[in-house]
């Protein structure tokens, strides 16, 4: 399952950066999130075993948007338990 939860966590970030990327004024805040479409297909096709890559993704978003370490381990662990 490594293979899948790489391919998660580096769709999850570029999707993740695209979005950001369309909303740059709002603080690392958008208004769509195109990255919990890909975690819900990833999950769907693979179950729940690749959730360690939608962890690595959500983090680094996170740490790309220049989030503090905390609140991004906190937003990650969420996100991955929604």
């Amino acid at each position: 399952m490594l293979p899948q939860s790489a391919a998660l966590a580096a769709a999850y970030w570029l999707a993740g950066m695209a979005a950001a990327a369309l909303f740059p004024l709002a603080g690392g805040v958008a208004v769509m999130w195109p990255s919990t479409g890909v975690a819900l297909a990833a999950l769907v096709a693979w179950g729940p075993r690749v959730a360690a890559g939608l962890v690595a993704g959500c983090i680094a978003i996170g740490l790309s948007l220049g989030q503090a370490p905390g609140a991004v381990f906190f937003s990650a662990a969420l996100i991955t338990l929604e």
